[in-house]
């Protein structure tokens, strides 16, 4: 018997959806409780539908994540539109979490200025300056830096 599924299109920003393909395919996202964005897709499933005005305004890109049949019939098939932002939200924290780790690894063990780690980070992922001001990133990470240091 085949395993249906059902798709959502999740509102993110473009360099969101490249950090995403890279880390989890460029098909879409299979949603299972064995990766972060599979336990956070299936954790937003609720078993009633939204009816909360259009609040998703700031993103530019959709990200593809497939719900089988055994997780939507035992969760739910709806996610509010308030918990799509959500969604988008945390995938850039977590975007943001990596990056800053990232470039504080490749300071602390290789001595590599913190711009230089971050434009590898972005090129690795495939990200341009038309998808995210490195500046306004690497900015953020200086506000950032010692409470990542500290933690």
């Amino acid at each position: 018997m085949a395993d249906f599924k059902v798709s959502i299109s999740f509102p993110v920003k473009r360099y969101i959806k490249k950090y995403l393909q890279k880390k989890y395919g460029k098909g879409p996202v299979i949603a299972n409780r064995s990766d972060a964005i599979g336990y956070i897709v299936i954790a937003l499933l609720n078993r009633t539908p939204d009816q909360s005005v259009n609040i998703i305004d700031q993103y530019n890109d959709l990200f593809e994540v497939q719900i089988p049949e055994s997780i939507y019939t035992a969760n739910g098939l709806f996610i509010s539109k308030r918990q799509m932002r959500m969604f988008g939200r945390l995938v850039d924290n977590l975007f943001r979490e990596d990056l800053f780790h990232f470039v504080l690894m490749a300071n602390e063990n290789y001595g590599q200025k913190y711009a230089y780690a971050l434009q590898d980070f972005l090129a690795y992922y495939g990200i341009t300056e038309d998808d995210v001001n490195s500046e306004s990133l690497l900015k953020d990470f200086k506000r950032r830096k010692l409470k990542i240091i500290n933690a």
